[in-house]
């Protein structure tokens, strides 16, 4: 799963992607079993891109992925945008978190920790 993760990663940025967050949610139980599974990791992408063209092509590479069971993806206005990365600082400040980091270096790294 994480080179899954890292692959994307790298598709985004080299398409032109940026604001890139990923957070990793854990894994959870699913509503309903999905290909015999009950339970998965949950990976959120948050990114921007002027190219319509790659959001198209990130939901044909995870419906193709043999390690991905489902995916979504949501068009996310700009001001909801804005209002989610200033909460985040807030959350952050309130931690005594300095990292801030919005490249996905510093979750893409708890992500694998969490799964070691």
């Amino acid at each position: 799963m994480i080179e899954e993760v890292k692959r994307l990663k790298a598709i985004l940025e080299e398409k032109g992607a940026y604001d890139l967050q990923i957070e990793n949610w854990g894994r959870r139980e699913f509503a309903y079993e999905i290909k015999k599974e009950k339970m998965g990791f949950f990976i959120n992408f948050t990114f921007q891109t002027e190219d319509t063209g790659l959001v198209d092509e990130v939901r044909r590479l995870l419906a193709i992925s043999d390690t991905v069971l489902r995916s979504q993806s949501h068009r996310i206005d700009v001001k909801t945008r804005r209002v989610r990365r200033f909460l985040k600082k807030i959350a952050d400040l309130e931690i005594g978190s300095d990292t801030g980091a919005t490249d996905g270096e510093s979750e893409l790294g708890d992500l694998e920790e969490n799964l070691a």
